[in-house]
């Protein structure tokens, strides 16, 4: 490990831990399967890898999995022994056993929200934080700081990347670009507003929304090749396919604007919600799918109780009966919309019930390799997905899609009698990006990272912050620290910003690696 003070200690904690296991940790391990070194590497240059806002890639992952490194700042950098042994900067234990904490610094000064989905380009990582008000490259290899650069106001989301310049947004409403290979600063635009999305790179342009409702196109070199007006606050972000831009305000309309002259196309029937903070649109085929956040109190736990409850025949059928409640009496609750993107018009309700909760809007959804439209489902028929705690007997959060002509709910075929590859909490979702395999990889900073394989219909854990928290055992190929059952832990994960909430993302993926941001950290996977 090299950094600029080397400090060396061994914590061994010697614990009398019952094998106390909540419900919640009964999770499916298959056996590991090896694979090929890496030999190249793909980009991830904006959030959820494309204009379309798609989550996934052609490239695969294995599921044997280790910690390559872990970047805690530019003068603390862990990097696993075991990726090239022998090499004296690569000399850190970060294996995941009983007892184990890794060597970590004690606090850092930046904060990752977390919403800050790392982008990839050219072997670079690029991330943005909210308290030091910074951005950093990263060598994709080994962690080393290429370079960074102020950021003033810091951001909580992605900015954009391409082969020569990457753009991150502020809070305070600028976008800046630098150069990818020195960090020199090239341009700044000042939208005049706040900004708390992700801008969209579409066809070598740059397009970014603020809370002031307006829209901006900007090439480049930095300069404005139009803005459109909303008329009210924007939250949500935007998505692009056909030269069409689709974004909504916290009035509930959606727009699309024409991508090359920022001339209005069309307007969306008013969704039902409270805003679209958190949240950004995906596009699929004809349609533009945008979540809302439903209620005030943030939460889906309970929820549904007097809705649904397992007496119905079949899913098919209480799918129907949810519909029936989300078109009356719940219909303030919808937030799954499906907008024709021709004219934004919505000819059907998506039975889909409250998802996720603790404050944190339910997670957009996905798309499969066979464009399937892929979220949360909450039903007393899972196939894929059970719940592991705070579910009423017999209901589970599962993984499902919908059919883009008529919103019916559609399963995917799972191992039957009950046999889930994966699980979660109603009110404890996580954000999802797919693999060319069709592998889901399951994301949140507090529960960790996860898969769930649709092909293989196998299901394992891959990270979380604590081997134990939370009441329950959560032990993972990367565990940062052993936590504790009940109580505070004897080692804590470094202190860092205050943690910035708002929506989930999936880790990024690239060919036998994984990347994802912690508050506190940048961590690298890799697959071997």
């Amino acid at each position: 490990m090299r950094r600029s003070i080397r400090t060396f200690f061994i914590l061994f904690i010697i614990a009398g831990l019952g094998l106390f296991i909540k419900n919640h940790s009964a999770f499916i391990f298959p056996s590991p399967v090896p694979v090929a070194a890496q030999t190249s590497s793909t980009d991830w240059p904006q959030l959820q890898h494309d204009a379309q806002r798609t989550g996934r890639t052609s490239t695969t992952v294995g599921t044997r999995l280790r910690a390559r490194w872990i970047w805690f700042g530019s003068n603390w950098i862990l990097r696993n022994r075991d990726s090239k042994p022998g090499v004296a900067t690569w000399d850190d234990d970060l294996a995941s056993y009983e007892g184990h904490n890794l060597e970590m610094p004690v606090s850092v000064p930046f904060g990752f929200a977390q919403t800050m989905q790392p982008l990839v380009v050219n072997n670079k990582i690029f991330i943005g934080d909210h308290t030091l008000n910074k951005v950093w490259a990263l060598n994709l290899d080994d962690g080393t700081t290429l370079w960074e650069a102020d950021n003033p106001g810091g951001t909580a989301w992605p900015g954009v990347a391409t082969d020569s310049i990457v753009i991150f947004p502020s809070l305070p409403g600028y976008v800046t670009a630098w150069n990818i290979n020195t960090g020199d600063k090239l341009w700044q635009v000042d939208t005049g507003n706040a900004i708390t999305q992700a801008p969209l790179l579409y066809n070598n342009t740059i397009y970014v929304a603020n809370h002031a409702g307006k829209v901006f196109a900007i090439d480049v070199n930095g300069a404005i090749k139009w803005q459109a007006d909303t008329g009210a606050i924007i939250q949500g972000g935007i998505t692009a396919d056909q030269n069409r831009i689709f974004v909504a305000n916290d009035e509930m309309f959606a727009f699309a604007f024409d991508a090359i002259t920022g001339v209005q196309l069309a307007k969306s029937p008013r969704m039902i919600g409270q805003s679209l903070r958190g949240v950004w649109p995906l596009v699929v085929s004809n349609r533009v799918i945008f979540r809302t956040v439903p209620a005030p109190a943030i939460g889906s736990e309970y929820f549904l109780d007097g809705v649904i409850d397992g007496t119905d025949a079949d899913f098919a059928a209480e799918q129907i009966k949810l519909k029936n409640w989300l078109d009356g009496t719940g219909k303030r609750f919808q937030h799954l919309f499906a907008l024709d993107t021709s004219d934004l018009s919505l000819d059907y309700t998506i039975p889909n019930g409250p998802v996720g909760g603790v404050g944190i809007p339910g997670d957009v959804p996905v798309l499969t390799q066979q464009n399937q439209p892929t979220t949360w489902w909450s039903t007393y028929f899972a196939t894929i997905s059970g719940c592991s705690f705070g579910c009423r007997s017999g209901q589970d959060m599962d993984i499902a899609t919908f059919d883009l002509n008529t919103g019916t709910p559609i399963q995917f075929p799972g191992k039957g009698n009950s046999q889930f590859i994966t699980a979660t909490e109603t009110d404890n979702t996580y954000g999802m990006t797919v693999s060319g395999n069709n592998t889901i990889y399951l994301r949140q900073q507090f529960r960790g990272t996860r898969a769930a394989s649709l092909s293989s219909l196998t299901g394992y854990s891959i990270s979380a912050e604590y081997r134990y928290r939370d009441g329950g055992g959560w032990a993972s190929p990367l565990n940062y620290a052993q936590g504790s059952l009940t109580g505070s832990p004897t080692l804590s994960t470094p202190t860092s910003g205050r943690q910035l909430t708002g929506g989930h993302v999936g880790p990024v993926i690239l060919p036998n690696r994984l990347i994802f941001t912690e508050r506190f950290a940048v961590t690298v996977m890799e697959s071997y």
